[in-house]
């Protein structure tokens, strides 16, 4: 009876001694191999020492006698034999659950699918701000061997990290290239691991985060450092090394696969990178810049020459084309847009081909279209710039200043002083107009009475010296009756020169009311107003066109919209023919705040220069800068070779121009747009034509028809 009593004392007793045991040898574990779970431990024990355990059990259930010698048997193995041998079969499955989790958290932040990897690789590169790592194990059996089970006799573990700014351009663009390859093919991730560790050790440059080594002192290890090196030498992984194995496996990869696959672009970019053609803006590259789409509110370009990826924009910003005639900036930019464009549009239509291409379509499909041809009464619906002076104290003035500021052309006359009188006049004469009468009985020709003298001008003068609520009005009646009756005449020429367009009597039928107002391209009607004049009329009748833009802008940018408001787009050909606009200067530094989207088109930098003193600061504002077959004889394609700078080939380390200017010049980019983006490399665009698309194309058709 007590013989069986002992042995169920023994049989209750053993499980709480080995739990006593494995908390004392668990205790024991090395911190870099720790095994935090006790069931884990348990587990990894007793598949190691199962001989062991079976001995110590069966003396512990034999004799009572030995029973607290089993015990402790049973300890001292758990600590010390664990501890000291059976650590080591465990580092490797630490070891590689580093690897994994290491893996894992890597193609986790590049996203989600191969392109989103592919693009934020690439982005990651160009910028060069982050630092990468890679975790290695490697482990010899005591022959010298890999080993494959049980406990290594050498081994080494080690995490190293390393700038990717403190990378030479050539090893860089090899490292790029293994990236590339690992996101976008499932079979190739442990050559990918070799061949990144071999740049990122960079023969020793790297910084050694974490390390666990077991190596023999014959083979010169010492520390870290030594380690590290001993293993990559072992491996053959050194700068060279890696270099050449990547070349010869990107050529044999870039040639065997099948038409089609989703891994060849990624080859054909890869191999033109490293031959230095890397430059160019690249479809997997755009969801890192401003081409990515933000929303429906989109403009085309043209397609992507690498492949047919369409290269739009869609964000707040301005753009500008520079293209001479007949580069096919209308066919091109112009039409595919007007044809797709669902919100409010301005377009400045100087040779009316606008108008007769997209007209019928947007009436159809987005909203209310207005002409206004000021030379074609007949056809033109009416617009008069004094409706929407504001007749209140605070704005009647400003308001008229505007006016006269875009009615004055500026001649660049070294001394403006007649310029400037004859403004001063002219403004005073619209508030005259303007607070005497109601928005809907000022016509311009009671402006073009007073500028002329006589019975209007003093009237006007009587005018402005009752209007006691207006100081300036008070203040410029004053001065213009102290004026010596001279130099009032030589200021009324010069206000009747620079107001000779509106005097004819097609201008004066145009003027004769408005049938819209600025504001209704807010009211979510969608309209679409196309200002129409011939070529050859626009350097007469400038001041009416000035004008027109002018105020519409100042007028939207008066008042931010209501959230969700469609943007509006300001379709502006042969901008600089209008002379310098501060409404356009104004609309390019703050209009995406209030909604404007300006497309300007000019013939050439020089035209842009010669408008506006300021042409290369408002150009650098544009969000998108475009060019079309750009000429030789102004420089601008030197310019544009400068800009586009120069690339360098990681297999040679050579540096050339990405395009010369000849090339720019020539026939092999008569068919491309080279296209600037903000903070995005520069894109060789295709350009696509309206005539070409057949949805495009389809579309094309006037109201008059």
């Amino acid at each position: 009876m007590r013989s069986n009593e002992g042995l169920l004392v023994r049989f209750l007793l053993f499980p709480a001694v080995l739990f006593v045991a494995m908390l004392l040898a668990k205790g024991r574990q090395p911190k870099e191999a720790r095994i935090d779970g006790l069931g884990e431990f348990a587990v990894a024990y007793l598949k190691q020492h199962w001989k062991s355990t079976i001995v110590c059990v069966f003396f512990w259930f034999a004799d009572s006698s030995l029973a607290a010698v089993s015990a402790l048997i049973i300890a001292r193995i758990a600590r010390l034999l664990f501890a000291a041998r059976g650590v080591q079969a465990d580092i490797r499955k630490i070891w590689s659950r580093k690897i994994a989790a290491e893996r894992e958290a890597w193609l986790a932040s590049l996203g989600g699918t191969p392109e989103e990897r592919t693009a934020a690789i690439n982005a990651m590169f160009d910028r060069k701000d982050k630092t990468l790592t890679i975790t290695q194990w490697f482990e010899l059996d005591q022959f010298g061997g890999y080993s494959k089970k049980g406990p290594p006799a050498q081994y080494i573990g080690c995490r190293i990290s390393r700038n990717l700014a403190a990378i030479e351009t050539r090893e860089r663009e090899f490292l790029r290239a293994v990236e590339l390859v690992d996101v976008n093919s499932n079979s190739s991730a442990e050559w990918c691991s070799r061949m990144k560790f071999g740049l990122l050790w960079g023969n020793g440059k790297a910084t050694i985060e974490e390390y666990q080594y077991g190596l023999q002192e014959s083979q010169g290890v010492k520390d870290a450092q030594s380690a590290v090196t001993w293993y990559a030498s072992r491996i053959g992984a050194t700068v060279d090394s890696s270099i050449n194995e990547i070349l010869k496996n990107v050529e044999r990869l870039g040639g065997t696969l099948p038409q089609g696959d989703r891994l060849q672009p990624v080859m054909q970019s890869i191999n033109a990178r490293l031959k230095g053609g890397n430059a160019w803006l690249t479809q997997h590259e755009l969801l890192e810049t401003i081409f990515a789409k933000k929303n429906d509110n989109s403009l085309f370009i043209g397609a992507l020459e690498d492949g047919d990826a369409p290269l739009t924009y869609s964000g707040e910003g301005s753009m500008i084309s520079i293209a001479p005639p007949r580069s096919g900036k209308t066919q091109c930019h112009v039409l595919p847009n007007l044809l797709s464009w669902r919100g409010p549009a301005v377009v400045l239509d100087v040779k009316g081909e606008i108008y007769a291409g997209t007209s019928k379509w947007r009436q159809e499909n987005v909203g209310p279209v207005f002409r206004w041809s000021p030379l074609d009464p007949a056809r033109s619906h009416k617009y008069n710039p004094l409706s929407f002076v504001r007749q209140e104290t605070d704005y009647i003035w400003e308001d008229s200043r505007l006016l006269a500021d875009m009615m004055i052309v500026p001649s660049g006359a070294a001394d403006p002083f007649w310029e400037n009188k004859a403004r001063d006049v002219l403004t005073a004469a619209i508030a005259h107009v303007c607070y005497s009468n109601g928005p809907n009985d000022r016509p311009m020709s009671q402006v073009i009475d007073i500028i002329h003298g006589g019975k209007p001008w003093d009237e006007m003068i009587l005018g402005l010296q009752t209007a006691v609520d207006v100081r300036a009005m008070l203040q410029q009646a004053t001065a213009l009756s102290s004026m010596p009756e001279k130099t009032r005449d030589s200021v009324l020429q010069a206000a009747q020169a620079s107001l000779s367009a509106w005097s004819g009597e097609r201008v004066n039928r145009a003027t004769t009311r408005s049938d819209w107002s600025p504001l209704d391209l807010r009211s979510g009607r969608n309209p679409t107003i196309y200002i129409c004049l011939k070529p050859s009329e626009v350097e007469s009748y400038t001041s009416l066109l000035r004008v027109f833009i002018g105020q519409h802008i100042r007028m939207l940018c008066d008042e931010l919209p209501p959230r969700g408001s469609a943007p509006i787009l300001f379709l502006l050909d042969e901008l600089p023919r209008l002379k310098q606009m501060p409404p356009i200067e104004e609309a390019i530094e703050i209009g995406s705040q209030y909604g404007l989207r300006l497309w300007m088109f000019a013939q050439s930098i020089g035209q842009m220069e010669k408008a506006y003193p300021n042409a290369a600061g408002m150009i650098g504002s544009c969000a998108v800068r475009i060019f079309m077959n750009p000429g030789g004889a102004d420089g601008l394609t030197e310019k544009l070779s400068d800009e586009l700078g120069y690339r360098e080939s990681a297999l040679d380390g050579s540096r050339q121009r990405l395009v010369e200017a000849a090339d720019l010049a020539g026939p092999s980019y008569r068919e491309y747009q080279i296209v600037m983006g903000s903070g995005a490399k520069p894109a060789k665009v295709r350009k696509a034509y309206a005539f070409a698309d057949t949805q495009i194309a389809s579309r094309i058709g006037s109201l008059d028809a």
